[in-house]
């Protein structure tokens, strides 16, 4: 009859079933004390990528398929800044003393068509004015 690797070592070095039974245990033991750290540092990476879905969901799923959320995130977050400088930046011009006649004030129209191309151009960055002849 052939004997597989643990039957010709049982015969070699004999082991009564409690000495097996403590090594079975031990072996256990030590993979639970390897295993059980992992397993939380799993579970809080989940519950961070969770929270960071919510924060990618939030700025309306920015990026295409395949790409890295959190880089299409950054880029979306940066937009966002960009288009709030701009707002600000519309926002102090239009006290320029032009009388609230916007569309023959050159600085307030500058202003108002950098605003809405960056608004429309997601992904413009810099805002430049398309109405200006430089």
């Amino acid at each position: 009859m052939k004997q597989n690797a643990e039957q010709r070592a049982e015969k070699k070095f004999p082991m009564d079933h409690y000495t097996h039974q403590v090594q079975r245990e031990a072996y256990a033991r030590a993979i639970r004390e390897e295993v059980e750290p992992l397993e939380a540092w799993k579970e809080s990476a989940v519950k961070v990528m969770g929270e960071w879905y919510k924060v990618w969901e939030a700025l309306n799923n920015p990026g295409k398929l395949g790409e890295s959320t959190a880089a299409s995130s950054l880029a979306e977050v940066e937009r966002l800044r960009a288009l709030v400088q701009a707002g600000e930046e519309l926002a102090g011009r239009i006290g320029c003393g032009c009388g609230g006649d916007l569309s023959e004030c050159g600085e307030c129209n500058a202003a108002i068509q950098q605003w809405f191309s960056a608004k429309r151009d997601k992904k413009q960055a810099d805002f430049v004015p398309t109405n200006t002849a430089e």
